[in-house]
């Protein structure tokens, strides 16, 4: 693997974990301690952290209008790849949720999230703040604005993919040892833990898809995480079966894309 990818590696868990074991450590709350609320979220933006100083070190005028344009263009997108990244999830869990009902549990997700913020416009302001700056900007210019772009120099987009999501499924643990977090208050040996980190390497591949398909926009990438969390929090709580159900259908969705897009298999010709 690269220098400059350890390095960033090393950075982004220095800095991220350095506040999360304090927090696992001592016990604190995310939601209701102070000083738990504070290391969280500041351990959250260690990905991007490490990722900004690393695009911008030695940079020159030219690739810092390249990473502005990477982080605000909507031109890179355009409206078709706008749509597909963000109803690919939702549409995605919505099929689970019609094959959880049909075949397993019976029920649909009761979607308090939802009805909370329709509710209230303060507590929807508040939520897609949150799951818009904590997560999509606070990891994305790290995974996928350098940690992909410089893999992808080397290697395949899926090997560049895998490599990815085991790094970022790693960097999330301590989060399941954290009082107040959505993975904290799971068991880290269940099948939902064991769908959550199959999850992210199906994340992972479609999210280069999409990269790939949006002239490398890191806004592209911010937008589909943003998606995916959206989805996850309107929607809950919902069983554990239909979580299983949704990552065996993104991975199998991932396989067809691998299969059925060569470009994924092959070295970017540069």
């Amino acid at each position: 693997m690269p220098r400059n990818i350890i390095s960033f590696l090393l950075l982004t868990f220095g800095i991220s974990w350095s506040c999360w074991l304090i927090v696992v450590m001592f016990q604190l709350d995310t939601l209701y301690h102070p000083a738990g609320a504070v290391l969280f979220l500041l351990g959250g933006f260690g990905p991007s952290a490490a990722g900004t100083y690393f695009i911008l070190r030695n940079s020159t005028a030219e690739t810092r209008r390249l990473f502005r344009s990477r982080m605000f263009s909507f031109r890179r997108i355009g409206w078709k790849w706008t749509a597909v990244l963000l109803l690919v999830y939702p549409a995605l869990f919505a099929a689970a949720a019609f094959l959880d009902w049909s075949f397993f549990t019976q029920t649909f997700p009761q979607a308090e999230g939802l009805h909370l913020m329709a509710a209230s416009f303060s507590f929807l302001l508040l939520n897609m703040l949150t799951l818009f700056f904590l997560g999509p900007v606070s990891e994305e210019i790290g995974w996928r604005g350098f940690m992909l772009e410089e893999l992808q120099k080397n290697t395949s987009p899926l090997k560049a993919s895998l490599w990815i999501g085991f790094f970022w499924g790693v960097w999330h643990l301590p989060l399941f040892f954290m009082p107040g977090t959505f993975q904290g208050v799971q068991s880290l040996w269940t099948m939902y833990t064991a769908a959550y980190f199959l999850n992210i390497f199906g994340y992972s591949i479609i999210m280069t898809w999409i990269y790939n398909h949006t002239e490398k926009s890191i806004l592209g990438a911010v937008l589909i995480h943003f998606s995916i969390n959206f989805t996850l929090t309107a929607l809950h709580p919902y069983s554990s079966t239909l979580f299983i159900i949704a990552a065996l259908l993104l991975l199998t969705c991932s396989a067809v894309l691998i299969l059925a897009h060569p470009p994924l298999r092959t070295l970017i010709e540069k």
